[in-house]
């Protein structure tokens, strides 16, 4: 079970010194598993714990915050991911203003070095630290030459490099198939049951409307999902995602039909799973054209989903 550790100053000082790796690890995608797999192998050689640290908030977030860059994962997401693949200690570092101003050597003396008391560094290819990111490798093998340190080189899959920058971008045009590939995961966002218009009833598509604080929202359209309701099975449905024009819409909603099932579920969480995009939201002249393409929809997702 992973140990978690609220700050460097609060790991242990006890052990064997662990092999750390140091990111931001948004999304724990396929390149991430890559450098994590590394940093397990080069652990056991060791014997030693393998140890994430991680920032909360990304300082992207912090320090960039007109960018307004979307998360692939929350924090708690992130921590499950890595549980899963089986780290042996995560460290939570908070991050803030005065922190970022402390300079690479600072990092390198105060948090490799005393704090994490290092024995080997796994780290990416594009791998920097400290204040305005001057930080290098070099930096590290200069000031500690006996620490270890294996550079992990990008993951590429076609002609992307698997990246979080890459996977939100897909997700954002809609094309959560090719994000499905980069994360080794279908994308997912959680959110809570609302009461909507429920105008699918009236249609024989009766809808959950799901409200989210996730930021990274897939393009308006029509996507197969799969879904789970208080983290419960699994189930098959189809998503509209957008601004209801045919009812002249206000507002972007998240709706979900899920097949077979009649259960109320206001105010349950549900974890929404996009599997593939099948069409674009659009304008129909009326309810019966609109019931008409919702069918035709329902009928692609399921063969899409029995297909998985």
């Amino acid at each position: 079970m992973i140990r978690i550790f609220a700050g460097s100053h609060q790991y242990t000082k006890d052990g064997v010194a662990p092999v750390v790796t140091i990111g931001n690890f948004d999304g724990v995608h396929l390149g991430h598993q890559k450098l994590l797999e590394t940093l397990k192998i080069e652990a056991k050689k060791r014997s030693a714990p393998s140890c994430v640290f991680t920032f909360e908030p990304s300082p992207r977030v912090l320090l960039s915050p007109k960018l307004k860059i979307p998360r692939i994962a929350p924090w708690n997401k992130k921590v499950h991911l890595l549980e899963q693949l089986e780290i042996d200690h995560l460290i939570l570092e908070r991050f803030s203003l005065p922190f970022a101003q402390h300079s690479a050597e600072w990092f390198v003396r105060e948090i490799i070095q005393k704090r994490l008391r290092a024995q080997m560094m796994v780290v990416g290819y594009d791998f920097r630290f400290g204040r305005a990111r001057a930080g290098t490798i070099d930096t590290i093998k200069k000031l500690l030459p006996n620490v270890d340190i294996k550079q992990v080189s990008a993951l590429t899959l076609g002609d992307d490099i698997v990246s979080s920058s890459a996977i939100r971008q897909k997700v954002l045009d809609g094309d959560v198939e090719k994000a499905k590939i980069l994360l080794g995961r279908p994308y997912s966002l959680e959110g809570v049951v609302v009461l909507g218009a429920q105008r699918g009833r009236t249609m024989g598509f009766p809808t959950a409307n799901v409200e989210t604080d996730f930021s990274l929202i897939p393009s308006s359209g029509v996507y197969a999902v799969r879904v789970r309701v208080d983290y419960g099975e699994w189930r098959d449905g189809i998503s509209n995602l957008g601004m209801n024009p045919t009812f002249d819409g206000k507002k972007f909603q998240i709706e979900v039909h899920i097949f077979d099932f009649k259960k109320d579920i206001y105010g349950s969480d549900m974890e929404i799973q996009f599997i593939n995009r099948i069409r674009s939201e659009r304008r129909f002249s009326s309810k019966k054209e609109l019931k008409s393409q919702l069918e035709r929809d329902a009928a692609k997702a399921r063969i899409i989903l029995k297909s998985m």
